[in-house]
């Protein structure tokens, strides 16, 4: 699946960034990239899996749901936005249809987020009603411990199936692999990778898009969301894709969820 990750900076780097369950879908053509290479998810499979609206009713960014009133997303997906400009769509894995939509009382990015050097890309929504879980609306567990090189991870978002492509109505779903950060940082050469992001990378033709941008990256072995899409070059031209490593920012979430 064409992963909807990258978000547009001016040296052509994506950071990967749909419309309430009640309204017609709308998609952004500027902040929603897609994954590539993926396959479609089947309702109830990711339950913490949510979309970003914008007030237009078009898909931003992916988030994860971690409680009843927190959602976990990346910093770029939000900076500069008011709480009033978006809202939170849940238990669908479809964007056209069903979902509970909830309003956001609070933005909350990383104080030290950099968006010239693609760090601390990382950011929490405070909701103004809690959360009803459901069997398609649950929260994800998150990793304590660093994940190291060769570990599957499943990325899932409504990033674009191809590149250049359109975006999917069915959330999708995509099984990566972990590499080290200094083999990420040897592909990429800028931004410096740092050891507080988690890299990945399958093959040319699979990785993050437009549109995943925000979204988790859950570890298969562990049940456990170890990323959160962050950038990468669009779109599944053979670099690793890369996410914010939630092992390093538990501290910071739990001191401000």
């Amino acid at each position: 699946m064409a992963k909807t990750l990258f978000i547009l900076t001016t040296i052509i780097l994506g950071a990967f960034g749909l419309p309430t369950a009640d309204q017609s879908l709308k998609i952004d053509p500027l902040l929603s990239w897609r994954v590539v290479g993926g396959s479609d998810a089947q309702s109830g499979e990711f339950p913490y899996q949510i979309s970003i609206r914008t007030r237009s009713n078009s898909h931003n960014c992916g988030g994860s749901i971690i409680d009843t009133t927190t959602i976990l997303t990346a910093a770029h997906c939000i900076v500069g936005t008011y709480p009033s400009d978006i809202t939170v769509v849940c238990g669908s894995h479809k964007l056209s249809t069903g979902g509970v939509r909830y309003e956001v009382s609070k933005i909350i990015p990383h104080e030290d987020y950099d968006n010239f050097f693609k760090i601390n890309d990382i950011a929490l929504l405070k909701l103004k009603n809690p959360i009803e879980y459901t069997n398609e609306i649950q929260p994800v567990n998150l990793e304590t411990e660093d994940v190291g090189e060769g570990e599957d991870v499943l990325l899932t978002g409504w990033g674009s199936t191809s590149y250049p492509g359109s975006a999917p109505d069915n959330l999708q779903k995509l099984l990566l692999n972990t590499i080290t950060v200094e083999d990420c940082r040897a592909r990429h050469g800028w931004p410096i990778v740092v050891s507080t992001q988690i890299c990945t990378l399958t093959k040319q033709g699979e990785g993050a898009c437009h549109g995943d941008s925000g979204g988790p990256l859950v570890s298969t072995k562990r049940n456990t969301q170890v990323g959160i899409v962050n950038w990468g070059q669009p779109c599944a031209r053979g670099y690793p894709d890369v996410f914010a490593r939630v092992s390093s920012y538990t501290e910071w979430i739990n001191a401000n969820k």
